[in-house]
């Protein structure tokens, strides 16, 4: 069929020795049908293990094989502003209706306490606007 490569035993101490650069070459560009092809037949008749054909499939459809406390990249109330933001979007869903004027338009999750923490039941769904008032005022709503 083709080629088959072996490693001397330097190249298998150095393996894990790449760079960042090296690790990330095809990140952003469009890899070849033929290598594409290669692959696909390196692997070809290769037994999966159930957890592992399990985790490749969650990964097709964007799920995180594990998630919360137990991810390894989990920072807990250490996180950033956008990754707090986007893991209150994915818990809650998204907003239905402003709860101070009812509006369904333009709709985001506010923090109650004003701080960014990981308590779901510190957030409540406001317009646009009522969200710039609330901030403005301290939390306190005037018509």
């Amino acid at each position: 069929m083709g080629k088959h490569w072996t490693l001397s035993e330097e190249a298998l101490k150095n393996h894990h020795t790449l760079t960042k650069e090296e690790h990330s070459y095809w990140k952003g560009k469009k890899m070849p049908e033929e290598m594409k092809k290669k692959m696909s037949l390196a692997s070809l008749g290769k037994k999966k293990s159930a957890e592992h054909a399990l985790n490749i499939g969650k990964g097709h459809l964007g799920m995180v094989a594990v998630e919360g406390d137990k991810q390894w990249l989990w920072k807990g109330d250490k996180v950033g502003y956008f990754a707090l933001h986007h893991w209150v979007n994915r818990k809650l869903g998204k907003p239905c209706e402003c709860v101070y004027c009812g509006s369904e338009k333009k709709l985001q999750w506010a923090s109650v306490s004003h701080k960014a923490k990981r308590d779901l039941n510190d957030y409540i769904s406001l317009c646009v606007s009522c969200h710039k008032n609330y901030d403005l005022r301290g939390g306190v709503f005037y018509g």
